[in-house]
């Protein structure tokens, strides 16, 4: 039995009438991976998530709300900005929000994954 998400990707993949292939062509993987996609049980890597999202024109949020990984409620109670309180002015917020609307590549995502984990040392 495949995952919440899985069922989600795979519904909205075949109301758009989507192949396997074109869906995995949008996300950057093989018909293959997406097939497994929609019948594994553990949730794909961030990364893939992210993408998968884009490919169907969701939040990444949404995503996880789709794939019962969040519940609206838990969304809501964390309050639209999140449990962090963001200073609009602060570089990390700048940071954020610069890194966010770039599109990067998986390489240049783990370069800046172990650069803030080197930071965080």
């Amino acid at each position: 039995m495949g995952s919440l998400l899985g069922a989600y990707v795979r519904t909205y993949r075949e109301g758009k009438g989507l192949t396997l292939k074109a869906f995995g062509d949008r996300i950057g993987k093989s018909k293959e991976y997406v097939s497994q996609l929609e019948l594994r049980t553990k949730l794909p890597d961030a990364d893939i998530r992210r993408r998968i999202a884009e490919a169907m024109g969701v939040s990444h949020l949404d995503l996880l709300i789709a794939a019962g990984e969040l519940l609206p409620e838990e969304v809501t109670a964390a309050g639209k900005v999140g449990v962090v309180e963001e200073d609009a002015d602060s570089p990390a917020t700048v940071l954020v929000e610069r890194l966010r609307s770039a599109r990067l590549d998986a390489a240049q995502v783990e370069a800046i994954e172990i650069m803030l984990k080197t930071w965080g040392r």
